[in-house]
């Protein structure tokens, strides 16, 4: 049993050779903490010597069949949190959190991949650091053969240890420095897998000499498998609220077709019609009347056009009758009919990644939305839209050569910005804004699969 003694500002005054041998396990681990270790049985108490005031703990770690109904407490908390629909990110944290309480690892992550590449979306983490993921890609960049990534390819566990000792290969360097700050010198990664299809990965770090066993390696898998669960949960949620949108939008489609849509057509001809009775022979009506009723006439078709424009888009599903680069085509030849600035479309050459009906629209509303503010408001010459792909994401930016504008200060009245935002956000993408005196560029990224690719003339 260890036994610790410290003093009223928390100072170690005295600790015995068990205690000694069990902190040096966790090195740089405040003593505070060792009451909320779940490894450890800990009791606490005050005592006064001398007119000071002390503390001391005494603590041991807990045996076999305690860390057994250590491991079924935890999946029946975790299974618990799933059931009761808690968001994704609170469901990896809660995880990440059971794996290292249940197995006496250092360190646990739960990062869940993009399909097609090591792209990380979201991750839960207990005992790292907050830039862990971010060396981890470094990492990769640099070579590293990640266990993780060697998990989700062969759909199995992953061990490997000598941690400690990786730190000669250059490729590791970014994550050498957390390695021996936690004195990790073991790793096991176990794949999240749905329907064949790795989804995330549960992975452990363990100190010298403290490599769980395989009752540690069916626990982390089991919890491995909540997280395909949780995350199959998350996709069916995505799914009824993708469908419940469409029918939605299908409604309001066809609101605006027959009412703001047959509406404007009214205006239209009614002030054509006004303007061919004030300028018969004989009408009396002045030059700035017949002007003012001719701009009423010319915006009327405007916001038709732009309406036609919307319902269009909204019009965009997965019955493929037009490919992406079409979309692209129909969008500026209907932004550019009777404007001055001059617009350019780059397409790569080959083939573009085939996208589902619900981030085509959303894409080309960002899209639509981009030019059309650069049109109204740059003061812009040329505006170039040009697309790339690059290993497996779409990238798509709206540029132009027009007087720029602070995108960190508000506008009020104004919701372009926050919609461009919450649409990118909604297809898993980036959007970036980079303005100056010398022009804008409006930039939205977003992962597609390689492997399912469609010809632009399909």
């Amino acid at each position: 049993m260890g036994v610790v003694v410290m003093d009223e500002d928390g100072r170690r005054v005295y600790a015995n050779e068990a205690a000694e041998t069990l902190l040096r396990q966790r090195p740089g681990q405040d003593l505070s903490l060792l009451l909320d270790d779940e490894s450890l049985h800990v009791t606490c108490w005050p005592f006064g010597s001398a007119g000071r005031n002390f503390k001391a703990m005494s603590f041991y770690e807990s045996g076999p069949t305690e860390w057994q109904l250590r491991r079924v407490a935890a999946f029946a908390r975790t299974a618990s949190w799933i059931a009761c629909r808690r968001p994704l990110q609170d469901v990896l944290d809660r995880v990440a959190l059971e794996a290292r309480n249940a197995t006496g690892a250092r360190a646990c992550s739960v990062l869940l991949l993009r399909p097609g590449a090591f792209r990380v979306w979201l991750v839960g983490t207990a005992g790292h650091a907050g830039d862990y993921v971010d060396r981890l890609i470094r990492s990769d960049a640099l070579g590293a053969p990640l266990v993780s990534l060697e998990a989700c390819a062969t759909g199995r566990p992953v061990r490997r240890s000598g941690l400690l000792s990786q730190g000669s290969d250059p490729r590791y360097e970014p994550l050498d420095a957390p390695t021996k700050a936690g004195g990790w010198d073991e790793v096991v990664a176990v794949p999240a897998v749905i329907q064949g299809q790795c989804v995330g990965v549960l992975t452990s770090f363990f100190g010298l000499d403290e490599g769980p066993a395989d009752d540690d390696i069916t626990f982390l898998t089991a919890l491995a498998d909540q997280v395909a669960v949780a995350v199959d949960n998350a996709n069916l949620v995505t799914d009824l609220q993708t469908a419940a949108a469409e029918a939605e939008r299908h409604d309001l489609a066809i609101d605006l077709h027959d009412s703001v849509s047959q509406a404007l057509f009214s205006v239209i001809m009614q002030s054509r019609a006004l303007v061919m009775r004030l300028r018969r022979p004989g009408a009396r009506a002045d030059r700035a009347t017949v002007e003012a009723v001719s701009r009423l006439e010319s915006t009327a078709e405007e916001m038709q056009k732009e309406v036609r424009g919307l319902l269009q888009q909204m019009n965009v599903d997965d019955r493929r009758t037009q490919g992406f680069a079409e979309d692209l085509t129909s969008l500026v030849e209907r932004l550019t009919r009777g404007v001055s600035p001059k617009l350019r479309l780059e397409l790569p050459e080959g083939e573009l990644p085939r996208l589902d009906g619900a981030t085509r629209r959303e894409l080309l509303h960002v899209v639509r939305e981009a030019v059309t503010n650069s049109i109204r408001h740059s003061g812009a010459k040329e505006i170039t839209l040009q697309v790339d792909v690059t290993g497996t994401e779409l990238d798509v930016a709206v540029r132009d050569d027009g007087a720029g504008f602070d995108p960190s200060q508000p506008t009020p009245g104004h919701l372009g910005l926050e919609s461009m935002s919450r649409r990118t956000e909604r297809v898993g993408g980036r959007l970036r804004i980079e303005s100056s005196a010398l022009g804008t560029v409006v930039r939205v990224s977003f992962p597609c699969p390689v492997a399912a690719r469609e010809a632009q003339n399909e």
